[in-house]
């Protein structure tokens, strides 16, 4: 029906409405065929656009973002994961947890165990290099200091002949 449609301003005004509505919902979604009636046009028509312009369609590009948030949610929060879970929508964790790892090869679990890994080695790294640091300084500030006191018994004994 819409292959051979050439694409209107119109079209692109009503997409970009649809992508700040898709950005700014909470669960629960809007049905597709509710955002359609509300914008006045056709289910079919908004879900072609959509898929046309973005190269998602309405679900996937949903689920990339609740995927998204879910990472960010894993890594920086101490949320349980059945909280994250609700928190995006799903009505248990299993359809989260089963979605996440489709998308990610590892569950939930297992990411925040690895970001927390990573943060630990990180931190430690940042503090051996920040004791190298000093070390560093450290060594330097002692060279200064008998460089200091060599400088003062060299001139000392310049003054003294």
């Amino acid at each position: 029906m819409y292959e051979n449609y050439i694409l209107k301003k119109k079209d692109l005004k009503i997409m970009a409405k649809v992508h700040a509505i898709l950005l700014h919902e909470k669960p629960p979604e809007i049905p597709a065929v509710n955002l359609a009636k509300q914008l006045g046009i056709p289910r079919n028509k908004l879900t072609y656009l959509f898929k046309r312009i973005y190269g998602l369609t309405i679900f996937e590009f949903r689920e990339r973002r609740k995927m998204d948030r879910a990472k960010r949610l894993l890594a920086t929060t101490q949320e349980r994961i059945e909280t994250i879970a609700l928190l995006l929508g799903y009505c248990k964790n299993s359809p989260f947890s089963t979605a996440f790892k489709r998308k990610y090869g590892i569950s939930p679990a297992e990411f925040r165990r690895e970001i927390q890994a990573k943060t630990e080695k990180t931190i430690l790294k940042d503090l051996r290099k920040a004791s190298g640091a000093n070390s560093e300084w450290n060594k330097y500030k002692n060279q200064l200091q008998e460089s200091t006191k060599v400088f003062k018994i060299l001139k000392n004994a310049q003054s003294s002949t």
